[in-house]
């Protein structure tokens, strides 16, 4: 399928037929010289953020990142860009969802920017502890360990 033709089915996509993309894509391999995958899931976050009943997707583009997560889907993506810039924290639920079934270097970022707003530090104390829980999560692998001890190191920092 085209490019142009791709952006023609966007403009007539419901909330359902994105959950089913999302749980139908697999991501393109990073040396295809034709597709990406941020500029395919460009298109179809542009496409959720004025789909009614949107919300209804976000899980979806959570369990879509804990399938692929070491998909090169961007730093940190359109996945990520489109749920934050929404103007409703309907997303936090489902992350935290998320984190316990799989963290991934994405949710882990995430997490942490939603630490990173907290003022409290009870609260922020309280994010630091759940976050030790995905330095040993069985479904983590190594680098997504480690980047949870890392984000762990810098809120503490925060604290100092």
């Amino acid at each position: 399928m085209g490019h142009n033709e791709t952006k023609i089915l966007y403009l007539i996509m419901s909330v359902d037929e994105i959950i089913h993309i999302l749980n139908e894509f697999v991501p393109f391999p990073e040396d295809d010289p034709v597709n990406d995958n941020e500029s395919f899931l460009v298109g179809l976050m542009d496409r959720w953020k004025t789909t009614e009943g949107k919300n209804t997707a976000i899980p979806s583009i959570f369990r879509f990142m804990e399938r692929y997560p070491h998909a090169r889907l961007g730093p940190p993506g359109p996945l990520i860009h489109a749920l934050e810039a929404d103007d409703t924290t309907e997303y936090a639920t489902e992350l935290r969802q998320s984190l316990m079934r799989r963290p991934t270097l994405l949710t882990l970022w995430m997490y942490n920017r939603l630490i990173n707003a907290e003022k409290d530090r009870r609260l922020i104390e309280g994010h630091i502890s759940r976050m030790r829980l995905f330095t040993k999560h069985p479904l983590a692998d190594e680098p997504t360990k480690k980047q949870a001890q890392d984000f762990i190191n810098h809120q503490l920092k925060r604290l100092e």
